[in-house]
């Protein structure tokens, strides 16, 4: 169907002055989950969203994914732990895959999914007659860049929700985008880069075969490549990586993300680990407490300290780069030397003796870790091995430099551990694996039991002759009433109060829960045994999770022909 759109002027005044910057409005962390145990420590780690890929349709095909059939119990655990999911669909179908992705989409609808993440129009466009409750989020490859580009897909007769924005987008472009949108913006902020713009990458399909827009991308970006000019080799030395971004960080920047009305901060790496999904999640959650907690409706920024640098740089980093967020330097984004994760830069090799490396250090190093000599050859089989022991310079511990004054250090490896010969004066030296820190890690996620909880509050109200009745609301809104299984009596000693009730409804611990603030409603002094008390509670907070875990699985779902949708 060729339709052709014409967008006035007024259409754009008319959506911009409905949609006003919202510069106090606390902004979603949301995190990548690539298998169940990375969405499980964005759960133990604040997120307030995830967004995960099924089995078909979606751009990470590697990831382990979730089946179809799985995915009513996924959402109800999300919802209970009071997290969003997002699925991604955001490959383009064939016209010959039409039933198969409409019973995807119907799934999707029925199992309460929060969103789903779309590139191909044609699918929104399908969306928007089979689920219509359904929300949609614009795949950052579906490309609306301008308010005009939202408008036009608009009047192709889909509904949107919210916009990824493209990677390349400035903080400048950013705010005029949701100014002159209605929509909520979604921004990365952490995370690889693609070279291609908004990832639509054709690479991969011409070289290979494997389209990156149906989730197959070979990443021939990360491959390395000689520079001709005028037909001749031009010598870089070891910047071979030409097409290989550095990974994007924009901690410092989520500030001004806030002020500029973004609602929600994406982190890439749904195929990394799950000890990166904690780190960044972490990371992420404290700067944003950090860009609002100096006043209330003030937002400052961030300022990214060296531990948190570290762990972020230890569980996944190319080098960071603000990307595009400030400017278009491309020779800051792409250092070109190396093309996989690097860690923590440590310093440079300043001597060899027999079975120790001296080393000039300006980040931690401690017995344990484990480090990579860098040559200049990363496609090769690089040298490298476990720090035994250390010999500080003036017996200072390594493990708390700042890198502000460089220690000499002699680093002692185990015999046979590492081949010395293939090792020079003047190699860099990275810090690639940190067990301590992964042990952490792994802690801040380990085990059933919920460390991570949401807040909610209670309203009691009692009189006499009356079963107490409880109210429990969740941070999201869900709200459910239960009442005592008996009246209220008059009490002859200990009556109800206030901060009895506090005691008794505030012991949460095992649920996902912790009790924020209760409002006691209480007339004349009643008496209501401890064990009710208890009973009430636990009653509450079960119908909580009820109400939490049914949430969004009752959209409506019109008939619709599909053999006669696709010809019109």
């Amino acid at each position: 169907m060729n339709k052709i759109i014409d967008i006035e002027r007024e259409d754009l005044t008319a959506v911009a002055a409905a949609a006003p910057l919202h510069p106090a409005l606390r902004p979603e962390i949301l995190a990548p989950a690539g298998n169940r145990e990375m969405m499980h420590a964005a759960i133990e780690n604040g997120a307030d969203a995830v967004y995960f890929g099924l089995q078909e349709f979606n751009a990470r095909i590697r990831a382990a994914n979730f089946a179809l059939d799985d995915l009513p119990e996924i959402m109800a655990w999300l919802h209970t732990r009071g997290v969003r999911g997002y699925v991604t669909l955001n490959t383009l179908v064939f016209a010959s895959e039409l039933p198969g992705i409409a019973r995807v989409v119907q799934g999707c609808n029925r199992a309460g999914v929060d969103a789903v993440l779309v590139q191909d129009l044609g699918l929104a466009r399908l969306i928007a007659e089979m689920a219509p409750e359904l929300p949609v989020h614009a795949s950052t490859q579906m490309t609306l860049t301008s308010a005009e580009s939202i408008i036009g897909a608009e009047a192709l007769g889909i509904s949107l929700e919210r916009v990824v924005a493209a990677r390349e987008a400035s903080l400048k472009e950013l705010r005029t985008l949701r100014r002159g949108s209605d929509k909520e913006i979604e921004v990365f902020v952490h995370g690889a880069i693609c070279v291609a713009y908004s990832g639509q990458c054709l690479t991969s399909e011409a070289l290979g075969g494997r389209s990156a827009n149906r989730g197959e991308c070979a990443q021939a970006c990360r491959l390395p490549y000689d520079l001709m000019v005028d037909d001749e080799k031009h010598d870089l030395g070891d910047v071979r990586y030409l097409l290989s971004p550095k990974d994007l960080s924009g901690y410092e920047d989520i500030g001004a993300l806030i002020r500029g009305g973004i609602v929600s901060l994406k982190i890439e790496g749904r195929l990394k680990s799950p000890e990166y999904v904690a780190a960044t999640v972490q990371a992420y959650r404290k700067a944003v407490d950090d860009a609002m907690g100096s006043a209330p409706g003030k937002v400052v920024d961030p300022v990214l300290d060296q531990p948190t640098r570290e762990m972020l740089e230890m569980t996944f980093s190319r080098g960071f780069t603000g990307g595009y967020l400030h400017e278009t330097n491309h020779q800051a984004v792409v250092e070109g030397r190396f093309p996989k994760k690097r860690g923590l830069y440590l310093g440079e090799v300043t001597a060899i003796y027999g079975h120790s490396i001296e080393m000039r250090l300006v980040a931690p190093l401690k017995p344990g870790d484990g480090v990579v000599f860098d040559a200049g050859r990363p496609d090769g089989n690089e040298e490298g091995g476990r720090v035994y022991e250390i010999e500080a310079e003036h017996g200072l511990e390594l493990a708390d430099a700042t890198g502000e004054r460089p220690v000499a250090a002699l680093v002692g490896f185990g015999h046979g551990d590492v081949q010395f010969r293939r090792i020079h004066v003047g190699d860099r030296v990275w810090k690639t694996s940190d067990p301590a820190l992964d042990r952490k890690l792994g802690e801040s996620f380990a085990g059933d039991a919920p460390k991570f909880r949401r807040p909610v509050s209670a309203t009691v109200r009692g009189r006499l002759g009356v079963p107490l009745r409880l109210t429990l609301t969740h941070a999201q809104g869900e709200s459910v009433t239960v009442d005592d299984t008996a009246p209220a009596e008059a009490a002859r000693s200990r009556p109800v109060t206030a901060d009895l009730l506090r005691e008794q409804l505030g012991r949460l611990g095992g649920t996902p829960f912790y009790l924020e603030s209760l409002t006691a409603d209480l007339e004349g002094e009643l008496m209501v045994p401890m064990s009710r008390l208890n009973a009430l509670r636990r009653t509450g907070v079960d119908a909580l999770l009820e109400a939490l875990a049914a949430r969004g699985t009752n959209r409506v779902e019109p008939e619709l022909n599909l053999d006669a949708w696709r010809r019109t």
